[in-house]
């Protein structure tokens, strides 16, 4: 059976009906929480911030952590459709017509994948999440 760490997050698989502070409220199947204590054939599970539940082993199951980063920045066009995201906002650059001005910290872009941002509009503040892919 798993042994589960202080911080590892879980599911719950079934809903759980309980009074908070004189009011009644549930924990639904899916709702994510954070694993506190292993007490072998239970784990107190942390729900909202707030809620400690004892939670059988069989009632829950591990969320696997995935490898992810977030990219915040401008994402701009070139005049010749080049979509690129800048860490800094660009300008249109003065001696070169239809470019944004080069900075080391720029990441181009797959076409298509923001069709607001066009070389006639202005940079667009975006995040972008990254997430490893399990091959």
């Amino acid at each position: 059976m798993k042994k589960y760490k202080k911080g590892d997050k879980v599911t719950v698989k079934r809903c759980y009906e309980i009074a908070v502070n004189g009011y009644d409220t549930q924990i639904c199947p899916g709702e994510v929480g954070t694993a506190d204590y292993d007490f072998g054939d239970e784990v107190r599970v942390w729900f909202r911030g707030f809620i400690a539940l004892e939670v059988k082993k069989s009632d829950i199951e591990p969320i696997p952590e995935k490898e992810t980063a977030e990219l915040e920045g401008w994402v701009a066009c070139d005049q010749d459709g080049v979509l690129r995201l800048f860490s800094d906002i660009p300008r249109r650059e003065f001696f070169v017509v239809g470019f944004w001005e080069e900075t080391w910290h720029n990441i181009l872009l797959p076409e298509g994948s923001f069709p607001s941002v066009t070389w006639q509009s202005e940079p667009k503040k975006v995040r972008i999440r990254l997430e490893g892919i399990e091959e």
